[in-house]
């Protein structure tokens, strides 16, 4: 079991110098953070949970530049609050099939964010874009103790906003994938 308190800063981009002129100046992002959480296990299976909130003054945000939506900018967002909640499970089962050693491992997490805009001026409450409320990833893999592995994963994502007005949304999507490959 663990939990933390912790502060952070982060000054604005040193790539962002274009807008050193720009009005009101970019101010360095400051928060705190509180998290707790829990992992545990044996030889043949893996949990950890982790549960957070976080502050945020000044969140620097990329955003586009109108009238062409191809140039970006930095800004600081006056107050934003993350909230989140992830989970990780790993288990181990030996399967002697080819040899007495080779097993399949099954691995999947689970990611619920909530990243938001505290009592904005012009925003609100909105959702901060491109971070999807819902994200989880399942992978199983034969394992051989020579190293080879092989195995099919699938990843989901719920929809999530493309915009801080919270106005356009990218569609939920699944992808299925394999690995393949040793493990020397």
């Amino acid at each position: 079991y663990y939990a933390n308190v912790s502060r952070s800063a982060q000054p604005s981009p040193i790539d962002d110098l274009k807008n050193i002129f720009q009005t009101p100046a970019l101010t360095s992002q400051t928060g705190t953070t509180i998290e707790m959480g829990a992992r545990g296990g044996d030889e043949r299976s893996k949990w950890d949970l982790a549960i957070y909130h976080a502050w945020l003054n000044q969140e620097l945000l990329t955003i586009p530049t109108p009238p062409n939506f191809v140039n970006f900018t930095t800004t600081n967002a006056k107050s934003t609050v993350h909230t989140g909640i992830e989970l990780g499970l790993e288990s181990n089962i030996t399967l002697g099939l080819f040899t007495a050693d080779d097993h399949l491992r099954l691995r999947g997490s689970y990611t619920w964010s909530r990243f938001e805009f505290d009592n904005d001026p012009k925003l609100g409450d909105n959702r901060l874009s491109g971070i999807p409320e819902h994200n989880g990833r399942f992978e199983m893999l034969y394992q051989h103790p020579n190293g080879f592995y092989i195995g099919p994963n699938v990843t989901a994502v719920s929809s999530n906003w493309v915009d801080f007005a919270n106005t356009l949304s990218a569609s939920p999507y699944t992808l299925l994938g394999a690995r393949i490959g040793w493990d020397d």
